[in-house]
């Protein structure tokens, strides 16, 4: 379209802008009824699982373990004992499964089926002298420090596997096609 032209010259350009206009309304009013049947279904839908999760609940109370459904029976409050008197006949409380309260717990692991090495430690000289005074330390006759750790290696190895050549049927004419050896399973 030139700079100079009129509204006459461009009645074709309007007329290709109107008609697109038109199909993008029409699409419009299309993806307007599909967005509104979509809200429908989603609401359809939450409702229908708000009654399943409602079934749910339902069916949970319903079907589980007698002993799960009854509650659990409260403690009988203790009567008071007058004078530290204690009924003999009354049975001892039921104590929960696992570690008690005051009894001995569990000692550390024993290591003392590993492969074991000693190494001594001994200090510099220049270690062994007092800081301040520049004395040298004495030792303790008798006294040591001594601690465990535990320190693993992983070592990773080649093996090779020979077999020694064993003789075979001659070939017919000549070499022919041969397999690799056969692995053995591990």
């Amino acid at each position: 379209m030139a700079i100079g032209s009129t509204h006459r010259d461009c009645g074709p350009e309007i007329a290709r802008w109107a008609a697109f206009a038109q199909t993008l309304a029409d699409e419009n009013a299309v993806f307007r009824a599909e967005r509104d049947r979509l809200l429908l279904r989603v609401e359809e839908l939450e409702a229908a699982l708000d009654a399943a999760k409602a079934e749910l609940v339902r069916l949970t109370l319903v079907l589980r373990h007698e002993s799960e459904r009854s509650p659990r029976p409260e403690p009988a409050p203790e009567p008071e004992a007058a004078c530290g008197d204690q009924h003999p006949s009354a049975a001892p409380e039921r104590r929960r499964r696992g570690q008690q309260p005051g009894a001995p717990g569990h000692g550390r692991r024993r290591y003392d089926h590993l492969e074991t090495t000693e190494e001594v430690l001994v200090p510099s000289p220049e270690a062994l002298v007092c800081p301040t005074c520049g004395r040298p330390y004495q030792a303790m006759a008798g006294k040591e420090d001594s601690s465990e750790e535990l320190s693993w290696k992983v070592s990773i190895t080649r093996v090779i596997h020979r077999r020694p050549a064993t003789p075979g049927p001659a070939p017919a004419r000549g070499p022919g096609p041969s397999s690799p050896p056969r692995r053995r399973p591990r």
